[in-house]
């Protein structure tokens, strides 16, 4: 991550990226595995930025509908 900024991670937050990292493209799996263990307390605000971009996209999108996690 290129950026320092950090934003808390409260454990909804947590709970709702745990069932992701399989949905992920390999290098945001491996950057949101990295920050969900052991439990943390903060996480790279870029990392949510690119999660959400990804859930965004039609690849994203499609996953998260097929692992029903998406309307």
């Amino acid at each position: 991550m290129t950026s320092n900024l950090h934003v808390s991670l409260p454990e909804h937050l947590q709970e709702a990226l745990k069932p992701l990292p399989d949905l992920l493209p390999m290098e945001l799996r491996t950057l949101v595995v990295q920050a969900l263990e052991p439990p943390s307390k903060e996480i790279h605000y870029e990392l949510l930025v690119k999660v959400s971009t990804w859930a965004h996209s039609e690849d994203g999108k499609e996953r998260l509908k097929a692992a029903d996690l998406r309307q």
